[in-house]
């Protein structure tokens, strides 16, 4: 019996030949390959993306003071101790206070300091004047490069 095949049959077994798991040792290149996430198609749908989890070696351990008042006119300076923030000046680290958002805010040369100031009045989204930043409590966070650390809370005072 003769096989005949046309030239589309060719090229789809070439394609399903290319795709093949090949046995090959990584282990003498020094290079650790992980087939474990392989998986066979589903006719499921993928399962949804993880929520954003803060960074392990990003972490934030106390904001002193933790709470205060903000004087008209004045700024409050709050020191954040942890580990994980980018050292150096210019700064390469975000802060968040709640609606506030610094950029560019420098660390200590080991990573485990950060000085900001927490100003009496925000800006909007809009070209609205600034409005001052009301009582109650609000998350810090550290987001940078290595990811987003866990928040602390700061309660601004009346």
């Amino acid at each position: 019996m003769t096989w005949r095949m046309h030239r589309w049959q060719v090229l789809l077994l070439t394609g399903v030949l290319a795709c093949a798991r090949v046995p090959r040792n990584d282990q003498d290149a020094g290079i650790r390959v992980d087939d474990s996430t392989a998986t066979a198609p589903s006719s499921q749908s993928p399962p949804p993306p993880a929520p954003e989890r803060p960074s392990s070696a990003l972490r934030i351990s106390e904001l002193v003071p933790d709470s205060a008042a903000v004087p008209r006119n004045s700024v409050v300076e709050v020191l954040i101790r942890g580990s994980g923030f980018e050292p150096g000046t210019p700064g390469r680290n975000v802060v968040e206070l709640g609606p506030v958002r610094l950029t560019a805010v420098p660390a200590n040369e080991t990573g485990t300091e950060i000085r900001f100031v927490i100003p009496d009045r925000v800006t909007g989204q809009s070209e609205a004047p600034p409005r001052p930043l009301m009582p109650g409590s609000y998350p810090v966070r550290v987001t940078t490069a290595a990811g987003v650390s866990n928040s602390i809370s700061f309660k601004v005072l009346p």
